[in-house]
């Protein structure tokens, strides 16, 4: 006996029907891709442009922020220096009252003295020369704050020649600190403002404003209340009335 199996003969008729069912079926397949595309282009194009243009509106208004917070530093830093006569500090921390804020605000930068140093140098070389003439140690150590590297003064020991200032009142050492801080530019600048929050345990959390380090959070969908839905009538459903 035998055991294959025999497939029907389809008459031309029946082939041709079938044909057309798969070319239907197909035809349909296309029709849905077609309009899966079209949907995911429109849901694309709304996306990208609501997206973009909320980007642009945020980017504007962080950039006045940023405007606003750096006039704002650097009235706070112009008052330091008119109090502390301070010309070369980098740095500062500033902080409110309550304590649970602070604000650390850098400026990074190439600081140069231009030829009216020069002047400035010999006027307090000869001030220290005459005022310490038989005081080896004292005149060395004071001189060695005027040693320049790199063909430049270092601003860092420039500046303990200002804390000094007070403690003569010699015409040449007022004059020549006066040229120095005249004559000290800073080329190249780079400011940095960093914000920070007091947290649990005294610790300080910084405040980041940078899209990359946020986290994304579940978006949270309302739901309506029963006795917030508007009747027929255009009114509040609402129980209590």
């Amino acid at each position: 006996m035998s055991t294959e199996l025999e497939l029907p003969v389809l008459t031309p008729a029946q082939e041709e029907a079938m044909k057309q069912k798969w070319q239907a079926e197909e035809q349909a397949k296309k029709e849905l891709q077609r309009s899966a595309r079209a949907l995911f282009e429109e849901e694309e194009d709304l996306t990208v442009t609501e997206i973009s243009e909320e980007a642009k509106e945020i980017l504007g208004g962080l950039q006045s922020f940023k405007n606003y917070v750096f006039d704002k530093l650097d009235t706070l830093k112009r008052i330091i220096k008119e109090s502390e006569r301070d010309t070369t500090q980098a740095s500062y921390t500033f902080k409110n009252k309550e304590g649970n804020f602070k604000i650390e605000y850098a400026t990074q930068g190439v600081g140069e003295y231009d030829a009216r140093s020069t002047e400035a140098v010999a006027l307090i070389s000869e001030f220290v020369l005459e005022k310490y003439a038989d005081d080896e140690v004292t005149k060395e150590l004071v001189m060695s704050l005027l040693e320049k590297k790199n063909g430049n003064l270092d601003p860092k020991l420039v500046q303990k020649l200002y804390a000094m200032e007070d403690r003569f009142e010699n015409e040449k050492w007022k004059r020549g600190l006066a040229l120095l801080r005249e004559s000290y530019k800073v080329n190249s600048t780079k400011s940095y403002v960093r914000f920070f929050e007091k947290v649990a345990g005294n610790a300080w959390q910084g405040i980041k404003l940078d899209f990359a380090v946020l986290p994304v959070l579940p978006v949270v969908v309302e739901t309506v209340e029963a006795d917030e839905v508007e009747t027929e009538e255009g009114g509040a459903d609402d129980a209590s009335l």
